[in-house]
């Protein structure tokens, strides 16, 4: 019993890591589009 509640934590981790992961690359593409087109509003 002990051991699949460890398991499911671990796959809940995972999941949440991953996803945080991901929202992170998202808004660190965000941000560099939004960088080259401020750049490129200057030009």
């Amino acid at each position: 019993m002990v051991s699949s509640n460890i398991r499911m934590e671990d796959v809940l981790k995972g999941r949440l890591t991953s996803v945080i992961i991901f929202i992170q690359n998202e808004a660190d593409s965000c941000d560099e589009l939004y960088l080259i087109s401020k750049h490129t509003a200057r030009q």
